[in-house]
């Protein structure tokens, strides 16, 4: 089957395999662009990189989430810096989840630029990989934000830097408690006696906002 051979390619590790996986993408079967991504991504040359991003936001759930993970997986240098140079014009805010993992110390001043866009969407996912980053030279332009003119770029700001890299620096909680909505976070709930029926509460604690197990029980105030 086609897809074997695919995953032959994929395995393989070699450049001159690219240009078929690149093929692949332009296919109808999901399985096949699957393990394509994979590849292009294991392998990291600048002709593969560009096609992962062409065709990254796929219709079907299983293929856009290889083509992101193959993003992030990057590991060959002229890959990442291809990725570091399609990253500079903004335009493809994809690209810093494919950083993400990258260990380049261009990654972060990239995303940090994107934090004074306008595009909210690109302001969005470079908040996203800072928060998993972590890098506190982020942090200033990040709680920048917190007061930002959108509600949305405000939660997407607080929802960042309550990453657990950056939940126990005093300069955080600082300006958190300093915050006129956000400060809720640093303040102990009611004892559960002084709590009326159903209420809501913040948690205080750093969690991992990506995490299911959260789902219905944290108040996330200020985002409204």
């Amino acid at each position: 089957p086609v897809s074997m051979v695919a995953i032959a390619l994929n395995a393989s590790g070699r450049a001159d395999a690219v240009p078929a996986l690149v093929r692949c993408l332009d296919k109808k079967n999901d399985n096949l662009k699957q393990y394509a991504y994979s590849g292009l991504g294991r392998i990291g040359t600048p002709e593969g990189i560009d096609a992962v991003v062409k065709h990254h936001d796929e219709e079907n759930n299983d293929s856009r989430y290889c083509a992101h993970f193959a993003l992030r997986h990057v590991r060959n240098q002229q890959g990442i810096d291809r990725l570091v140079e399609l990253g500079k014009p903004g335009d493809a805010p994809v690209i810093f989840h494919g950083l993400e993992e990258s260990s380049d110390p261009r990654a972060v001043d990239m995303m940090i630029g994107a934090l004074a866009g306008t595009n909210a969407g690109t302001v969005y996912l470079a908040l996203q990989s800072l928060g998993r980053i972590g890098d506190p030279k982020a942090l200033p332009a990040m709680l920048g934000l917190l007061n930002h003119a959108d509600a949305n770029t405000r939660y997407d700001a607080w929802r960042a830097l309550r990453w657990r890299w950056f939940w126990f620096r005093p300069d955080l909680r600082a300006a958190f408690k300093a915050h006129p909505v956000f400060r809720a976070f640093m303040e102990a709930p009611p004892s559960l006696a002084d709590q009326k029926e159903n209420t809501w509460v913040c948690r205080i604690w750093p969690i991992d906002l990506d995490d299911w197990r959260i789902c219905n029980t944290t108040y996330e105030a200020g985002v409204a």
